[in-house]
């Protein structure tokens, strides 16, 4: 929805609400929710273009090297809809973007949750494939490169999980990534204490507190990479 700004000449505001009512929307009726039954997290916002000059891109280049960095490709396509919209249009849009098929819905889709003479609970590679498909199709590709750039900080290893089904584990672990990622700092840092595959990669699972009397201490591997990699 775009608006005359009343402080401004002719300057635009973008009332992000009425975007993010329609994704929440969707998400409550069940048009993209994880398939642990949270709704990804919908950003309201509400944020004047005025005084910005550079809202347009000027050229197919512009435009090609926003979507870049916005997301993992720059068609002819999006091209044309970045110089049509504009930059904050098209992000105002991709904010209204639902995660449509979720990892774990992706590998049960197509059988990796049987289990059967497969062994797939053993395996690791329908990991990969369902990493894969969800970074190469779908329109929600902002969301997906945030969640893509949150995994390159909040990282965990399929290696070191001594469980079975790790590609439903690491599946879900993708959906907590792509549930926060417009969402706030404090719930995303809690959601990643408290997942499975954290717990399993950096000893939190059954980590327990110190006690004096034995002499035994945490194990502070997760309280290390927390401030030294999570939260700088």
């Amino acid at each position: 929805v775009v608006e005359e700004d009343p402080r401004t000449d002719g300057g635009q505001v973008l009332k992000f609400a009425a975007v993010a009512g329609a994704a929440a929307a969707l998400a409550a009726c069940g048009g993209g929710g994880d398939d642990d039954g949270a709704a990804p997290f919908v950003p309201v916002l509400d944020f004047s273009t005025a005084g910005y000059n550079h809202l347009q891109a000027g050229t197919d280049a512009e435009a090609a090297r926003f979507l870049q960095q916005a997301q993992f490709s720059s068609t002819r396509a999006e091209i044309s809809a970045v110089r049509s919209d504009g930059f904050a249009m098209w992000l105002a849009r991709q904010f209204q973007q639902p995660h449509r098929v979720s990892g774990w819905a992706w590998l049960q889709g197509r059988g990796y949750g049987a289990n059967d003479n497969n062994r797939y609970y053993f395996n690791t590679y329908p990991a990969d494939f369902m990493i894969w498909a969800q970074l190469l199709s779908g329109p929600e590709m902002m969301r997906k490169r945030c969640a893509f750039a949150l995994s390159e900080f909040f990282v965990t290893s399929m290696t070191s999980a001594e469980f079975t089904w790790r590609s439903h584990a690491y599946a879900s672990w993708w959906d907590m990534l792509m549930r926060n990622a417009f969402g706030n700092f404090r719930q995303l840092l809690e959601d990643v204490t408290l997942h499975p595959a954290m717990g399993w990669f950096l000893n939190t699972k059954g980590n327990q507190k110190e006690n004096p009397a034995t002499g035994r201490v945490p194990d502070e591997n997760y309280a290390r990479e927390v401030m030294q990699l999570f939260t700088i």
